[in-house]
This record gives C-alpha cells, sequence and structure tokens, in this order.
C-alpha cells in the first residue's frame, strides 16, 4: 500500500515537472519572440489620459509597442496630467539619451516645438497638431481626415431613412472644418438634396453636453451623425443607442460603448504612422524631418463600416465607396476642408 503511494507519488512528480518543462519553455520562447534592443529609444509623451485611454494615446503607444517587439526599439511613455507642465516636464527629460519624443495634439505639440529649439539631440514628432515650425530634429504629422469623412458623409446618405443627416463638432475649428466639409461634399455626392444640420457642443470634455446636442440632432430628423466633438461624442453615442439612431464616430472605431449605434468610423490609425516611422529611423540610422500630410492613399486615414453593421454596406455602396476612395487618391476627386473649399467643390 505505501509503495502503491510512492508510486502514485513519483508518477505525479514526474507529470507535474514535464508541466514546469512546458511551461518554462513556452515562457522562454516568448522572450526570444521580441527583438534584442538595438540601441534607439523612443518616448510618448500622453496627457492626462495615458496609454490605456482606449483611444489615440492607446494607438499610439501599440504602434511603440509593436517597434519593440519586432525592431527592437526601447520604449517609455511619460502622462503629464497638468497641460501647464508640459514643457517644464518635457525639460526634465533633456539629460536623458532620447532618440525620439513624440506627442499628440495641438498643446502638447505647442511645447514640444519650445523644447525642440533648445534640444538639439532628440528628434521630435508632433502628431495632429498645427505646427508652422521648421526644424531639422522637427518632424509633423497631419491626417487629411476630410477625405474618410467624404466617404462616410456618402456612406450617411446612402443609409438615412430620413434624408437629414448632422453634423456634430466640439469648436468651429480648423480640425471641425476639415471633417465637416469632407462629410458634406460626400453626402451631397450620393444625394444633392440631402438636408444636413450642424451643432457644436462648445466643449471636447463634456459628455452630457454631447448628450444634449445630440439629443437636439436625433429630435430635427436627423437619424445619421458624424461625431467629431471629443470626449462629448460618448453623451451622443449613447443617446443614439438609446434612441435608436445611428452615429459614425472619427479617430477611432467607438462601437465598444454602443455596439448599436456605432455603424462606421474614420479612423486615424496611428499605430501604423508610429512604427513607420521608427522602422525608417532604424533602417536608415537618420531622422526625415520631413513633415506628412497623408490620408487614404497611404492608409493613415481610413473609413471603416463596423463589423455588427455590414449588412448596411450593399455591393452597390461598396462598390461605390472603392471608387470614390480610387478617386480622392489619383486626386480625380480634391475633397473640400474648408467653407471656400466646398463652395468651389459644389
Amino acid at each position: 500500500m505505501s509503495i502503491r503511494k510512492g508510486t502514485n507519488c513519483s508518477k505525479y512528480l514526474c507529470i507535474a515537472l514535464c508541466i514546469l518543462t512546458i511551461i518554462s519553455f513556452s515562457t522562454s520562447c516568448k522572450k526570444e519572440d521580441t527583438k534584442k534592443s538595438i540601441g534607439v529609444t523612443s518616448y510618448l509623451i500622453t496627457d492626462f489620459s495615458g496609454v490605456d485611454d482606449e483611444a489615440l494615446n492607446e494607438k499610439a503607444w501599440n504602434g511603440h509597442l509593436k517597434a519593440m517587439d519586432e525592431i527592437g526599439i526601447d520604449i517609455e511613455y511619460l502622462t503629464i496630467r497638468d497641460a501647464s507642465k508640459y514643457e517644464a516636464e518635457l525639460n526634465s527629460l533633456k539629460d536623458k539619451k532620447i532618440d525620439f519624443l513624440w506627442g499628440i495634439g495641438s498643446t502638447i505639440g505647442d511645447a514640444l516645438v519650445k523644447v525642440a529649439k533648445e534640444d538639439t539631440d532628440t528628434n521630435y514628432v508632433c502628431i495632429d497638431a498645427n505646427i508652422n515650425e521648421t526644424l531639422d530634429n522637427l518632424k509633423c504629422i497631419e491626417f487629411k481626415v476630410e477625405e474618410g469623412a467624404f466617404l462616410s458623409g456618402y456612406f450617411a446618405a446612402k443609409i438615412t431613412k430620413s434624408d437629414t443627416i448632422g453634423f456634430l463638432g466640439a469648436f468651429k475649428d480648423t480640425i471641425s472644418d476639415k471633417y465637416l466639409y469632407g462629410f458634406m461634399a460626400g453626402a451631397k455626392h450620393a444625394n444633392e438634396s440631402i438636408k444636413i444640420n450642424i451643432e457644436y457642443t462648445e466643449d471636447y470634455a463634456n459628455k452630457e453636453k454631447g448628450r444634449e446636442v445630440g439629443r437636439k440632432l436625433f429630435e430635427a430628423g436627423c437619424d445619421t451623425v458624424l461625431t467629431a466633438s471629443g470626449y462629448a461624442d460618448l453623451g451622443c453615442i449613447e443617446e443614439a443607442d438609446k434612441s435608436g439612431f445611428y452615429v459614425i464616430t472619427v479617430e477611432y472605431d467607438k462601437s465598444q460603448f454602443a455596439n448599436r449605434a456605432v455603424v462606421a468610423s474614420v479612423v486615424k490609425n496611428i499605430d501604423t504612422v508610429v512604427f513607420e516611422q521608427l522602422k525608417n529611423y532604424a533602417e536608415n540610422k537618420a531622422f526625415d524631418q520631413t513633415n506628412i500630410i497623408d490620408g487614404l492613399s497611404t492608409g493613415i486615414v481610413s473609413f471603416e463600416v463596423a463589423e455588427g453593421k455590414k449588412r448596411l454596406l450593399t455591393e452597390e455602396i461598396k462598390l461605390k465607396l472603392e471608387e470614390l476612395k480610387s478617386d480622392i487618391v489619383e486626386k480625380s476627386i480634391i475633397v473640400p476642408d474648408t467653407l471656400e473649399k466646398f463652395d468651389e467643390y459644389k
């Protein structure tokens, strides 16, 4: 009896050791999958929302993670919660050996430019910021979101049942105009007589304001709305979900907030941009300060119909969207991004 117990224990011990060996082997394989460091360091600067915001910061960080795994880039991030301290915090990094320092948005971008003028040993990249500076160590990346918005407007005009669609912006500014006039041009391309209602929240961060203004659009007859009002979008999205209407989101797919309401998105593929820039630097051993202003042609902007809403994408609409995308890439269609250009487009 005791021998049998000992035999079973030995058997179980062998099995346990085998399992531990397999686990250990699997873990070491995973570690080997990550590229050895090539001695290039890249920092991502984020605002208060950090790198797990399920938005643009997270996409930029995902690009960094991919660069670490596939290229061997050393990566770090710094979250600055107080916008008034951007410049001071950036200055505190000057003593570190950093090859790339990234920032998203105009507020961080302004601080990056000031520091870049003094810290010429670091390469600075501003994403989605209106910067009118030319420095050897500064690169600006802007998204031609009006091109994706054009496709979204066409799609909205084709799926509406009320022949009335809407646009929700935060403020009447350059970025909002890109979305607005691209959206309007695409909608008018599909249906010249379609009605387009326009509203602004006057606040990027107020979710309840987004809900209130979104409700106003829906009550005015809009059954599909393009939302481009920052965090306030979430209020409009929730109102659409509750009321049975559709929204098209911008920057990233927000269908996780309301799967029924979100039908499509105009996406900024920041993760791709970050990875490609770091890859080019690693391969060429040189910083290319040439600014990038692009959209559909390179894929840094895309229009994507939500997985759960593919039924709305009929074969006719799908083929037409592909045709329109090709026309935009080949510049047969020049998408307007201002009121003046929209008036000329008409």
